[in-house]
């Protein structure tokens, strides 16, 4: 596995140029402040130089950086895998209310023999995080680990967003599968 860490904040640009690891077999976590949905020219720029990966993140109430926690940045990691494959699916969330049946509802989409692990990123103020787990358990009954968080919104709690299909968007839950016997995952 090859693996590599960025930073973007206004003043600086990103920390170094784009590294050369984009296919189907990598993935791509973002996580930036809230107000890169208004302003997303620096995301355009990270899903335009990943096109085939699998491109996933979320709002934050501060991005850790190293040693540092940041605000109004992003962190990123570009991870390319050797002997896993990744699926992503996402769906929308109205309210709470539909929390569980989209947990079920990415489960489903993701559920195969040799799935290993989900990481899920969601909406932070429209869903109900332990209704759409449920939603997850419900179909995996324990055989699958489920991780992730809900998208952040500083101090706020106006507005939050999850990278879907390459732009950031409020009301809506991504997840990634990884898939394969080679890949194993802890979690605390």
């Amino acid at each position: 596995m090859d693996v590599r860490a960025l930073t973007f904040t206004p003043a600086t640009g990103w920390s170094e140029p784009f590294p050369a690891l984009d296919g189907p077999d990598t993935l791509v976590v973002a996580f930036g402040a809230r107000g890169f949905d208004t302003d997303p020219a620096p995301l355009e720029a990270l899903v335009k130089a990943y096109p085939s990966s699998c491109a996933v993140g979320c709002s934050t109430s501060g991005e850790i950086s190293d040693t540092k926690v940041e605000d109004g940045s992003f962190s990123v990691a570009v991870a390319r895998f050797g002997h896993t494959r990744l699926k992503r699916v996402s769906a929308a969330v109205t309210g709470a209310e539909s929390s569980f049946a989209a947990g079920e509802a990415l489960a489903a989409g993701l559920d195969a023999e040799d799935l290993k692990a989900v990481f899920v990123l969601s909406d932070g103020l429209n869903v109900n995080g332990s209704e759409l787990v449920r939603g997850f358990n419900e179909r995996f009954q324990g055989r699958v680990i489920v991780t992730g968080g809900l998208a952040g919104d500083g101090d706020r709690f106006q507005r939050t967003w999850v990278l879907d299909e390459g732009r950031p968007q409020s009301h809506r839950v991504v997840a990634v599968g990884f898939d394969g016997g080679a890949v194993r995952v802890g979690h605390g």
